[in-house]
């Protein structure tokens, strides 16, 4: 037979397993939620960075074809005037 002792001490183990199980996976809940708000936070800053590159890339296009428009209308001018 288990003594008064042992089954209050094997209460009291029990009640600190519990307890630390349920740290734990609290612990381990708000990592997870911390994970996903930096992955989310990471995913945001690429798709910021592909928007800027892709505004970048638009106005250099943009420039090109300038340059060459005019290109093209002065070689129009010197070939007709």
């Amino acid at each position: 037979m288990s003594s008064q002792y042992e089954k209050i001490h094997f209460h009291h183990i029990d009640s600190s397993l519990s307890n630390s199980k349920q740290r734990i996976n609290e612990n381990q809940e708000e990592n997870i939620q911390f994970d996903l708000l930096t992955i989310e936070k990471i995913k945001h800053d690429q798709r910021d960075q592909s928007i800027e590159d892709i505004q970048l890339n638009i106005k250099t296009n943009e420039n090109s074809f300038e340059k060459a428009n005019k290109r093209l209308d002065g070689m129009y001018h010197n070939q007709f005037f």
